[in-house]
Formats: structure tokens, C-alpha cells, sequence
């Protein structure tokens, strides 16, 4: 038998201090890292196994017994490990849930509602405080009020003055009633104390409150001599709301 053919080759150390055999069963890059440690003189390498066998300082997340990993790092660990192996975290945050309200809340305001206004008895006048002299005063601040509105003086002519008509307050105003479909309504005269979207509430000189329906009703006043006719249809909106509402033109609704 050849020496050369069954003889392995013996690595020798780089001090010079004996021979040692390559280790079987390494991969080609446990090898290159054996040969590069024993080229620098270092003793040779031997990749760790791991052990089956728990050590003595090992820490049991189940039992809590060991030396916890954190000790090593001057820290304490919080709580018990058992709690924490029984625990869910949840690490995508917290889960979705429904922002509505149950029904029956308020979501926009907390306005009372017409029935309970009427409960209440919200735009009542007492009976004592129904007498028209004491709103003669109202009537004179609305007089002061329209000149302004449409620049009436007494040598000038009125201009254009449906748009501004449309959207004046008639709070304070002496209107009468000039047509209506009801007969019972035609030629009565009162000042307006309230103006809601489908009603005038007048007060007569004979100390009476009485309600009139804008629908199907012309009502007329006067001012600074100039007789002035309102269409009662074309008036079908709240004070706030007609005042900044953009108006079309239309022809004279009938009754």
C-alpha cells in the first residue's frame, strides 16, 4: 500500500508546536475559519453544540425559577412571568369599536324641540302685558329702522325697493290685512309682535292677539306716505332666514 494514498495529511500549528487532524463533518466555512485561527496562532476551533440539558442558572418562564436574563443587566423584571405567559398582547394597538351613539342622544345641539316650547310656554305674553299702547314704542324704532333700510327721505323718489322688502324685518310694523282666503281675516290691523315662517301674531288696538297665516294672505302698510303691498306667499321663511337667502324673481302669486 502507497504511503501517500491512505496517510492523511497532518496540519501543522504556525508556532510550531505539534500537528493536529482536521475535524470531520465541518462545513467548508467552519473550515476556512479553523484554518485562518490556526494561521494566527490561535488554538483550534470547535463550533458549540447545543446542549438538551437545562443548566443550573437557566430561568423557567413557566415556573419563574432561575436567575432571571435581566439580573444580568442590573435589572428587575416587573410582575410574575407566570401572568405574563397567560397574558394576550395585542401588538397591532387597540381594536377598532364604533364611535355612534345610542339613539335617542342629541348629536347637534340641545335645542328644545316645538312640543316642548309649547310645553313650556316659550313666546307666550301674559295677559297683563297685552295691551297695544305699550308696543307703540316697537313701532317707532321699526319706522327709524325702514328709513335707513331704503333710504326714504321726502324730496326723493323710492328706487328699487322689492329686494330690500324682501329681506326687511317686520317687527314693529302696523300692517292690515288686505286679502285673504279666509274672509274672517280680511281687515285686520295690528302690530306685528312675532314673525315665524307661516305666521304673523298681531296685536289689535282692541288688546287682542291674532294669529295670520302668510300663505294666501296681501297684507299692507304705510310709510312715510308710501302704501306698500307684502304678497304673504312670497314671505314663507324665518326673519334670519330670508334676510341672507338669494331671491328669484316671480310673477304676483294668487290667492
Amino acid at each position: 500500500m502507497a504511503k501517500g494514498s491512505t496517510r492523511k495529511k497532518n496540519v501543522v500549528d504556525a508556532k510550531g508546536g505539534g500537528t493536529r487532524r482536521p475535524s470531520k463533518g465541518l462545513s467548508p466555512q467552519v473550515a476556512q475559519k479553523e484554518r485562518r485561527s490556526s494561521a494566527n496562532g490561535s488554538s483550534s476551533f470547535s463550533p458549540k453544540q447545543p446542549s438538551t440539558s437545562s443548566s443550573e442558572g437557566s430561568f423557567d418562564c413557566v415556573s419563574g425559577r432561575g436567575e432571571h436574563p435581566l439580573a444580568e443587566l442590573g435589572l428587575k423584571p416587573v410582575g410574575d412571568a407566570r401572568e405574563l405567559v397567560a397574558k394576550v398582547i395585542n401588538l397591532d394597538g387597540p381594536p377598532k369599536t364604533s364611535w355612534r351613539k345610542p339613539r335617542g342622544t342629541h348629536t347637534k345641539n340641545n335645542a328644545l324641540s316645538v312640543k316642548e316650547k309649547r310645553a313650556l310656554g316659550v313666546g307666550n305674553f301674559p295677559t297683563k302685558e297685552q295691551r297695544y299702547e305699550l308696543f307703540l314704542p316697537l313701532h317707532d324704532l321699526w319706522v327709524h329702522y325702514m328709513k335707513d333700510l331704503l333710504s326714504l327721505t321726502a324730496c326723493r323718489a323710492p328706487g328699487n325697493l322689492e329686494p330690500k322688502l324682501l329681506k326687511a324685518d317686520y317687527h314693529g310694523c302696523i300692517v292690515t290685512v288686505a286679502k285673504s282666503r279666509c274672509p274672517s281675516y280680511v281687515g285686520v290691523t295690528g302690530i306685528i309682535l312675532q314673525e315665524m315662517q307661516n305666521i304673523f301674531k298681531l296685536i289689535t288696538p282692541q288688546n287682542c292677539i291674532k294669529s295670520i297665516p302668510k300663505a294666501h294672505s296681501v297684507f299692507t302698510f304705510t310709510l312715510e306716505g308710501y302704501h306698500m303691498t307684502l304678497y304673504g306667499s312670497q314671505l314663507c321663511w324665518r326673519a334670519s332666514e330670508r334676510s341672507a337667502r338669494k331671491f328669484k324673481t316671480r310673477p304676483t302669486v294668487d290667492l
